[in-house]
């Protein structure tokens, strides 16, 4: 008996890493009919999907990105904004909320490793051990940091910008499973191989939202085509903006039947060239 419960607990928790896996929602995913928003700016092309995934509602948003056109950068201010803020400061195209920070206080304080233009900034020492680095020529490289990353200052020298996150949830077609079944809004970016960038939001907390776990977002990474992705912050945090349109996907926060999104530390920007 003991066994058997112990069965049932096992099973109920990596149900979602199973299903994440379902060759029905691969082929979904493959044959979905994706909604494309109309976009004046060449070389942006932004899709919307609402399906059933996972065994559950799901609504993605995702923006192809042409890096023949556009550049990514990464930003921070001295006081948190919403990603949208941060673009609009700075003539982007779009932006998608970075990685993870400290959450009781106005101030932008990144949760982990971040450098911006050449200088490594103030951050809390987290838990996060994956992220993206920007080379001087504008290049995107997926990075697993050393165990001993704080105390190797030669790792990010060769970036001019750094910033962390994860966990990665593909490197170079290789998943990278994770055993955490929990579904959350979430957030990611990833490279296919012909250098095209996606920023990917997956929203939740909601009836027609459920949102995913890192196994199921990792599915969907694959299902899009993508090289290497890393999962980005979540929750509340994850926010998709766009110039023309604002914010394309409805944020968890929320008062009353209001969503709106949230503040953040820091955020990925694509900025014309």
């Amino acid at each position: 008996m003991q066994w058997i419960v112990i069965g049932v607990v096992l099973g109920t928790l990596l149900a979602p890493a199973l299903r994440a896996q379902s060759p029905e929602d691969s082929m979904a995913l493959a044959h979905a009919s994706w909604k494309i928003r109309p976009q004046k700016e060449p070389g942006l092309i932004c899709r919307t999907l609402s399906i059933d995934l996972f065994g559950s509602p799901q609504q993605l948003f995702c923006l192809e990105i042409d890096t023949s056109l556009y550049h990514l950068r990464i930003v921070q201010d001295k006081r948190r904004r919403t990603p949208g803020a941060q673009g609009r400061r700075r003539g982007a195209a779009a932006a998608i909320n970075g990685g993870f920070f400290v959450t009781k206080t106005c101030r932008a304080i990144a949760n982990d490793f971040l450098k911006i233009e050449g200088e490594v900034q103030p951050f809390a020492g987290g838990w996060g051990r994956a992220g993206i680095g920007i080379d001087s020529t504008g290049q995107i490289v997926f990075v697993q940091l050393p165990a001993d990353f704080q105390h190797d200052t030669l790792w990010h020298r060769r970036y001019r910008d750094v910033l962390t996150a994860g966990p990665l949830l593909l490197l170079d077609h290789r998943v990278i499973p994770d055993n955490n079944p929990a579904r959350h809004p979430r957030s990611m970016i990833g490279q296919k191989d012909d250098g095209t960038l996606m920023l990917v939001v997956v929203d939740g907390r909601r009836r027609k939202a459920a949102g995913v776990s890192l196994n199921e977002l990792a599915c969907i990474a694959r299902a899009l085509g993508l090289r290497s992705a890393l999962n980005l912050d979540g929750g509340g945090s994850s926010a998709l903006w766009i110039k023309e349109q604002g914010n394309v996907n409805r944020p968890s926060d929320r008062i009353w039947f209001v969503r709106f999104p949230r503040d953040v530390a820091n955020s990925l920007l694509v900025i014309p060239r």
